[in-house]
């Protein structure tokens, strides 16, 4: 704002403070908070109604020349106001966007089943704890690793590649799953698609409780 103000100030065209506030809110929109987006929507929206309705004031930030009417500069502080509502209301439409994506992480963060979630490409983009353990590998590992290289199974790659594609394609059927092999052996796994603008697999896998029969104890 001392930026912009200061160089109205310097420079003998008239003012330019409207459209470069405009530019700074429409910014601030994609950076900030909701509340404080309302804050400097409000206190530059006060600066520009300032100068375009104070001939006084407007002759100081234009080089000494003095507007003979301000009809039309209501008009400019209208349609400033008017971006300065709309930047507020797509800040806080982002913000609830935002919200909704962490609660989803933070749901498949802490399911008890391992899951993995991946995009079309098969880039994996995040996986539970559960996951990381059945796949033996950290984060830091599956950072750029892809779907098909750790589950598809080895003999039957292109059949895996081609249903996973599909999944993006055709949809999803309540009964529809997906055959994955985990370190040579067969694992079961249900799925789900994530609708949004980059649509993602939600892939959860069904480890066989009959590899889990020897850790029961005899009668």
């Amino acid at each position: 704002m001392g930026t912009v103000l200061a160089f109205d100030l310097a420079e003998p065209f008239r003012s330019v403070t409207p459209p470069l506030f405009s530019i700074g809110l429409l910014l601030f929109s994609f950076l900030i908070s909701p509340r404080w987006m309302i804050f400097w929507a409000v206190v530059y929206s006060a600066i520009v109604a300032c100068i375009l309705l104070n001939p006084a004031l407007y002759s100081v930030f234009s080089g000494g020349w003095s507007p003979p009417e301000i009809l039309s500069h209501k008009f400019r502080v209208l349609g400033f106001c008017s971006t300065a509502f709309f930047s507020c209301l797509f800040c806080s439409t982002l913000d609830r966007l935002r919200r909704k994506r962490d609660m989803l992480d933070n749901l498949i963060l802490r399911m008890p089943l391992p899951v993995v979630v991946s995009g079309i490409d098969g880039e994996i983009h995040l996986l539970n704890e559960r996951a990381r353990q059945l796949l033996g590998r950290n984060s830091s590992d599956l950072q750029k690793s892809l779907f098909f290289d750790l589950l598809a199974p080895k003999k039957a790659q292109g059949k895996c590649i081609a249903a996973y594609l599909n999944f993006f394609k055709l949809g999803i059927d309540t009964e529809d799953s997906l055959d994955l092999e985990l370190a040579g052996r067969p694992i079961r796994a249900e799925v789900a698609i994530i609708e949004s603008n980059s649509p993602k697999l939600v892939t959860m896998l069904l480890p066989d409780d009959s590899e889990h029969t020897h850790d029961k104890p005899r009668t």
